[in-house]
C-alpha cells in the first residue's frame, strides 16, 4: 500500500473518531450532579480517585439516573466507536510515517495498541462502577490504575508520531510541533495535575494537527512506497 492510500484511510478512520466524539459528548443527560474539579463530565468520572468522589459526582436523583445512564450509553459508544476509530486512525498514521524513522515506529504502533487495549478495560471496569454506584474501594483502585496506565502509553505514542512528523518537509514539520508539544504536556500533567481542564485539551490539539497532516496527505501527497532499508553487501570470503 502507498503512502497517500495510507493517509487516506487514516484520515477516514479520524474523521470518524470526531464524528464519534462529537456524538459522545452530545448523549442527552450527560452532566455533572455534583462537585468536581474537572469540567467535561466524561474525564470527571475517568479520572475518579475514591468511591466518595465518584458518588459525589452523580449527587441524588434525578440527576444521578440521568447521569448514570447517559455516561453508560457514552462508555457503550466509546468502546464500540471511538476507541476502535482512534485507534486504527493512529496505527495508520505510524504505518504511513514508519520510513521516517524506523526505530521509533514499532514503539509507537505497540504504545498505541497497548493504549486502545486499556482504554477498552477502563470502559468495562467503568460499566462495573456505574452498576454499583457507590462503587467499592477496590474497583475504584483498579480502574485508577488502568486509566492512568491508559494515558501513560497515549502520551509517548503522541511524542513518537511527532519525531517521525518531525523528518518530513514542509506541512509534516510544522504539525509535529503542536503534536510533540501536547503529547509532552499531557504527559507531564498526567505525573502533576491530570484533573487540569488543559489535559484534555492537549490531546484535542495534538491528534487534531495529526488529522490535519493526514487529509493534506490524502489529498495532495504523492503515491509513493515508503522508503526499504537498504540491503547490506555481502561479505567476501
Amino acid at each position: 500500500m502507498n503512502q497517500r492510500a495510507t493517509w487516506r484511510l487514516a484520515a477516514i478512520a479520524g474523521f470518524a473518531s470526531f464524528v464519534a466524539a462529537l456524538f459522545l459528548t452530545s448523549i442527552e443527560g450527560l452532566q455533572l450532579c455534583g462537585p468536581s474539579t474537572v469540567a467535561n463530565p466524561l474525564f470527571a468520572f475517568e479520572l475518579v480517585r475514591d468511591p466518595a468522589e465518584a458518588a459525589a459526582l452523580f449527587g441524588t436523583d434525578p440527576c444521578r439516573g440521568m447521569a448514570i445512564a447517559a455516561q453508560t450509553q457514552a462508555l457503550m459508544l466509546r468502546a464500540l466507536a471511538l476507541t476502535p476509530a482512534y485507534t486504527l486512525f493512529l496505527l495508520l498514521s505510524v504505518f504511513a510515517l514508519r520510513g521516517r524513522l524506523r526505530g521509533i515506529a514499532p514503539f509507537a504502533g505497540l504504545a498505541v495498541v497497548a493504549a486502545a487495549a486499556l482504554d477498552e478495560i477502563g470502559c468495562n471496569l467503568a460499566l462495573g462502577l456505574l452498576r454499583d454506584m457507590p462503587p467499592d474501594a477496590a474497583a475504584v483502585d483498579t480502574f485508577y490504575l488502568v486509566v492512568r496506565a491508559k494515558y501513560a502509553a497515549l502520551a509517548p505514542s503522541g511524542i513518537a508520531i511527532g519525531l517521525m512528523l518531525a523528518r518530513k518537509r514542509w506541512f509534516g514539520t510544522l504539525a509535529a510541533v503542536p503534536v510533540l508539544a501536547g503529547s509532552v504536556i499531557a504527559f507531564w500533567l498526567l505525573l502533576v495535575n491530570p484533573h487540569s481542564d488543559a489535559f484534555p485539551a492537549t490531546f484535542i490539539a495534538t491528534w487534531g494537527a495529526l488529522f490535519a497532516v493526514a487529509l493534506i496527505e490524502a489529498l495532495f501527497g504523492r503515491a509513493e512506497a515508503p522508503p526499504r532499508r537498504r540491503r547490506r553487501p555481502a561479505r567476501s570470503a
